[in-house]
C-alpha cells in the first residue's frame, strides 16, 4: 500500500512540476533522528511542523528555480513532509543493479542505496529522463500492473 500511494504521489508531483520540473527524490521514514542525512540548506531547519499538502509543496521544491530542488525530502509514513533538501549519506551496496535498462544518475543511486538503510521505509524518485522509481530494501519495485 505504502508503494502505491507513493509511486502516484511522485507521478503527480511529476506532472504538477511543469515545464521546469527538475526532478525530485523522497525519503520515507519513521524517525527522521536516525538516517544518514545533513540539510543542503543553512536558511532550512528540519522539521516536523511543516504545513501544507505535500504534494503542493514537493511540486513547488522540484522547480529548477527553487532554492530547495537538491537533495531528498524526507516524508512520514502517512507522506507528509518533515524535511526538505537534505543530503543523504547511504552506504554503496555491493551488487545492486543501478538503473537497468532506462539508465539512472546519481539521484537514482542514492535512492536504491538508502532504501537499505536501517529506518528507511521506501525511497522513490522522479525524472523527465526516466519517470518515477520507487525503491525498497535495496531494490527497484516493480510497477503496479
Amino acid at each position: 500500500m505504502l508503494i502505491a500511494r507513493l509511486r502516484a504521489l511522485l507521478v503527480r508531483v511529476r506532472e504538477l512540476g511543469g515545464a521546469d520540473f527538475a526532478g525530485v527524490g523522497v525519503i520515507v521514514a519513521s524517525d527522521l533522528g536516525i538516517l544518514p542525512i545533513a540539510s543542503l540548506r543553512t536558511d532550512y531547519a528540519r522539521t516536523r511542523n511543516i504545513d501544507g499538502s505535500a504534494l503542493e509543496m514537493l511540486a513547488a521544491v522540484s522547480r529548477a528555480g527553487s532554492l530547495y530542488h537538491d537533495g531528498f525530502h524526507v516524508l512520514s509514513p502517512e507522506l507528509h513532509v518533515v524535511a526538505l533538501s537534505q543530503y543523504l549519506a547511504a552506504p554503496i551496496l555491493q551488487g545492486a543493479v543501478l538503473g537497468g535498462s532506462r539508465g539512472g544518475g546519481a539521484r537514482y543511486a542514492a535512492a536504491l542505496f538508502g532504501s537499505a538503510v536501517p529506518g528507511v521505509l521506501a525511497t522513490g524518485v522522479a525524472t523527465t529522463t526516466y519517470g518515477v522509481a520507487i525503491f525498497q530494501s535495496g531494490a527497484e519495485m516493480e510497477p503496479d500492473l
